[in-house]
């Protein structure tokens, strides 16, 4: 844990607040943050956590039955689920440690109905109950929930985050372009290992190197054509570093133009022009 995140951590270990909300930041590790908060919580071998006594390790190895996640930035959360959740809360403990937890991640993702279900639990909280909600996006979360929580902003690890994508066997010339990009080591993974992605390297080969023969500019083109308006950002965001230092303002121009939806093929000329 880098020494700013360590200094946010010793001082929620000292007061256990909750609920929590934690601002994520690009290359952090604000799950990981939270689930080591948990065992601080747990763990009565160590000031902080030890990493290795029973509540460690079943926190660790996702085991602990009294600790619910829910990701609403990969599905739609349902009133029926969380309704099951706070229920919960309310009903003994499925572990000794008489500790129940709930993280939310990407909680400005839920809607009106499933915020206010979590408002009237926060603020009639059953005993040993603790609310960890994480966000990208701080002003997004509804003020009812934000006023009541503790905030803290997870900051980027950025060697870490690179030294754990190197293990990952990611390629080095893509690091930075996922250091500034992404959150997280999952969503890095998940998109790396993407057909998506397969098929925007496939295009960004095409164009460093500089194939000039009219076949190969007509097959460039037409996949390229058939990229989201997304994927072209991605394209270009991985184009920049090459861009001629004359140029590099014109991919700024194209990034921020794709979203009028401009003509494709125009948007490919102009690259060709960058490198």
């Amino acid at each position: 844990m880098m020494e700013k995140n360590k200094k946010i951590f010793k001082s929620l270990v000292r007061s256990k607040p909750s609920p929590l909300l934690l601002e994520e930041s690009k290359a952090s590790f604000a799950i990981e943050f939270a689930y080591d908060y948990i065992k601080a919580i747990c763990c009565s071998e160590s000031e902080s956590f030890c990493n290795s006594c029973e509540a460690c390790l079943k926190i660790e190895s996702f085991n602990y039955y009294d600790c619910y996640f829910v990701n609403a930035y990969e599905q739609n959360v349902s009133k029926e689920e969380m309704s099951k959740i706070i229920t919960n809360f309310s009903l003994s403990s499925l572990e000794k440690y008489n500790n129940k937890f709930l993280i939310v991640y990407g909680t400005e993702k839920l809607n009106k109905q499933i915020s206010n279900m979590l408002l009237k639990s926060i603020e009639s909280p059953s005993k040993n109950t603790y609310y960890i909600f994480i966000t990208r996006n701080y002003n997004s979360i509804i003020n009812t929930i934000r006023s009541r929580c503790v905030f803290y902003k997870v900051n980027s690890d950025i060697d870490k985050f690179k030294q754990i994508l190197m293990e990952k066997e990611i390629d080095d010339k893509y690091l930075d372009f996922f250091v500034s990009n992404f959150y997280s080591i999952g969503e890095v993974l998940k998109f790396y290992k993407s057909e998506n992605f397969l098929k925007i390297i496939e295009i960004y080969n095409m164009i460093l190197e500089k194939k000039t023969s009219l076949t190969s500019i007509y097959k460039a083109v037409n996949k390229f054509k058939t990229l989201s308006y997304y994927e072209i950002s991605v394209l270009l965001i991985l184009l920049e570093p090459f861009a001629k230092n004359e140029k590099k303002e014109t991919v700024y121009y194209l990034i921020n133009s794709l979203k009028y939806n401009i003509n494709k093929t125009l948007v490919f000329n102009e690259i060709l022009t960058l490198v």
